[in-house]
Parts: C-alpha cells; structure tokens; sequence
C-alpha cells in the first residue's frame, strides 16, 4: 500500500496524495487496537467514512482530468 499512496502523488497531486495517506495511517491505527484499549467510536468511523467517500469523489474527479496515453 505505502508503494501505491506514493506512486498517488504523481497521478493525482501532493496534497490528494498526502491527504490519503493520513487518511489511511488513520483508518490503519483504527483498527489496530487491543482489546484492553477503547476503539473508535461510531462518530469516528462516520467521519472516517466521510473523509474516504470525499477522497474518493476528488480521486474520481483526478482521474477524469487527466488525458490518456494513446486513446481518443
């Protein structure tokens, strides 16, 4: 994955990139708790799941401006 989100900045931007990496650090910490630790709360995990559908829709939006290599 750490490939990936660094090969991310070249197609997408340092600041999307950068961006989806903290948001994947994020989400990775959330779920590498012990079972002694309090885990994420369920407003933690709607945020989570806002800040990826966000990421996302922008990471679609990227996608779309960026021209094809040999096609029309």
């Amino acid at each position: 994955m750490r490939a990936k989100l660094l090969c991310l900045s070249h197609y997408a931007g340092p600041d999307l990139a950068r961006r989806a990496g903290a948001l994947w650090n994020r989400l990775s910490s959330g779920c590498k708790y012990h079972h002694d630790e309090i885990g994420p709360s369920r407003a933690q995990v709607r945020a989570w799941q806002t800040a990826v559908e966000t990421l996302v829709a922008e990471l679609a939006a990227a996608r779309a401006a960026v021209p094809r290599v040999g096609g029309p």
